[in-house]
């Protein structure tokens, strides 16, 4: 199969980690090609064939859409696969001209009108689902490609761990605030980069956690972290399918979060916990650790097949095939 994944954005976050470990995958067993702007083509498989999406694109822009135009016409892809509404809008406009089979992937739950009028949709979780209307609606859930981790030893002060783009949606100011009086010795580490570092940074401040609570930024070891930390927390307001909570699954002893779309569908309720109670899911967790993490291993049992690339791309590929022959 002939397939051309396009994705254009300015940041490498979850969504985007998650597009580029997908097309990788799916170039094992097809040709593929990726329409993909420069700050997004870290660790994109030489497999792929990468064809630059110009960071100055305009969507309106006659000219730039009929460069876009011959690009896909030169590569004669079977099916178009866009992401993120910068490439779903432009392939949406072109698709009368093409008249090649193409699908959007939503991957969050607020309203966004470039999904209306889309013959195929695929969404990642059942509450994304919600969000939009289309004549063929297809689940495929996020998921990453797991690394192994060996001799790991754990931090001697609990820690806990978040990790995330640092944006308002995350939640991260209540999780400092919410740690700020816990009855007990701990490290408080955030992973990610975006515009509220400085506001986060004066929160710990105001609250006099410096000795307690870090900003680590952008980093690439997310999994050695998660495995060193005793505890990882969710505390965002909205999520669409958290890949957090998929590296949790596969890296963390214990995790909770609030009840966001993903989590609900996958977290049992004693791993859930709404954003005023995470204080006290924090302590309850510190003084019965073994319970928690022994119910978090069944957790994670029952889960990391569902969440392995491997299979999410068999799922995308049936999804293109049924689509092709529609």
């Amino acid at each position: 199969m002939r397939i051309l994944q396009i994705l254009h954005g300015e940041a490498l976050g979850g969504m985007e980690k998650f597009c580029i470990e997908l097309t990788n995958a799916l170039a094992e067993y097809n040709e593929v090609f990726f329409l993909v702007n420069s700050k997004l083509q870290e660790g994109i498989s030489s497999k792929v064939h990468i064809i630059e999406f110009g960071s100055d694109i305009k969507k309106n822009n006659p000219y730039h859409l009929y460069r876009v135009y011959k690009l896909i016409q030169s590569i004669k892809p079977d099916i178009i696969h866009a992401h993120k509404q910068k490439g779903i809008y432009i392939i949406k406009r072109l698709y009368p001209l093409l008249k090649i089979p193409y699908v959007a992937t939503k991957h969050d739950t607020f309203q966004k009108k470039v999904f209306n009028k889309i013959p195929h949709v695929i969404a990642v979780s059942d509450a994304v689902k919600k969000t939009f209307c289309a004549p063929n609606v297809y689940k495929i859930e996020t998921a990453i490609k797991k690394i192994q981790i060996e001799n790991i030893q754990k931090n001697k002060v609990f820690t806990i761990i978040a990790v995330g783009g640092l944006r308002p949606v995350k939640g991260f100011d209540v999780l400092i605030a919410s740690c700020a009086n816990l009855p007990f010795n701990f490290k408080l580490i955030i992973v990610g980069e975006g515009e509220e570092r400085t506001k986060l940074e004066d929160l710990i401040a105001k609250l006099g956690l410096q000795e307690k609570i870090e900003l680590l930024g952008f980093r690439t070891d997310v999994p050695e972290l998660l495995s060193k930390a005793h505890l990882q927390v969710i505390s965002s307001h909205s999520e669409g399918f958290s890949l957090a909570m998929i590296e949790g699954i596969f890296y963390s002893d214990v995790l909770i979060s609030t009840p966001v779309s993903g989590c609900v569908e996958v977290l049992p309720e004693i791993f859930l916990t709404n954003q005023k109670d995470i204080y006290n899911k924090i302590i309850d967790i510190y003084n019965n650790y073994k319970f928690y993490k022994d119910a978090f291993t069944i957790v994670k049992k029952k889960n990391e097949k569902n969440f392995d690339i491997k299979n999410c791309a068999l799922k995308h590929e049936e999804v293109y095939e049924k689509i092709i022959k529609s």
